[in-house]
């Protein structure tokens, strides 16, 4: 799976779902600005670029059902994201953060859609 990962991908979209127990109380697109993309190398390294907040440096280890970021800036947390599709195109990954507030469930779920990066593509 490494290999099939290495390259660049372009962000085309991202949400933000929330829900309470099994309730969606919230969805919004998440501002990605064009030209956001994560791109891997074979070195097992990446990074994360956005036109506006620049470059983040992670090292990655994928897997069939996961891709785990770890970021080299130590204030960046690790992030798991989970895939939902995988083909050697398409890439929709999400990650989600559950929380117990005084027994009520909230579930973030954050879904983000990319695309491979073909430089000769019509």
């Amino acid at each position: 799976m490494e290999n099939e990962v290495i390259g660049k991908w372009c962000v085309v979209d991202a949400v933000e779902v929330n829900y309470e127990g099994d309730i969606e109380v919230f969805r919004g697109d998440m501002v990605s600005e064009v030209g956001a993309y994560i791109e891997f190398k074979e070195n097992g390294q990446g990074y994360v670029f956005d036109p506006i907040a620049g470059s983040d440096l992670f090292t990655y280890v994928v897997s069939d059902s996961s891709l785990v970021l770890k970021y080299l800036d130590e204030d960046k947390p690790t992030t798991c994201y989970h895939v939902r599709e995988w083909t050697d195109s398409i890439l929709s990954v999400y990650e989600e953060y559950i929380e117990d507030y005084d027994g009520e469930i909230h579930r973030e779920v954050i879904e983000i859609n990319l695309r491979k990066y073909l430089p000769n593509a019509d």
